[in-house]
């Protein structure tokens, strides 16, 4: 094989190679664009149940302070009604 047939054969080596590298590099881009998406939509199923969570929170938060208050209101009055049948209704 003459030195020219030589070259044109590394050059078709040369360029199956690029032709592989580049098919496994298009491989590996899109696995890791279908990793990274569904990162993203598993941080957006987090970031919503953390916000359904904060919400929970919060009602349950509010409806404790409305206990604490009505309980608080109940107690003065029991305790009134209490101080006036022992003590009487002295000032």
């Amino acid at each position: 094989m003459s030195e020219e047939g030589k070259a044109l054969e590394r050059i078709a080596r040369v360029e199956e190679n690029q032709r592989w590298v580049m098919q496994n590099l298009t491989d590996i881009r899109n696995m890791l664009e279908k990793s990274l998406s569904e990162k993203g939509e598993a941080h957006e199923r987090v970031l919503d149940r953390l916000n359904n969570v904060e919400d929970d929170i919060s009602g349950i938060k509010t409806k404790l302070w409305m206990f604490g208050i009505g309980a608080g209101a109940i107690i003065t009055a029991v305790w009134e009604i209490a101080k006036a049948k022992i003590w009487g209704d002295h000032p």
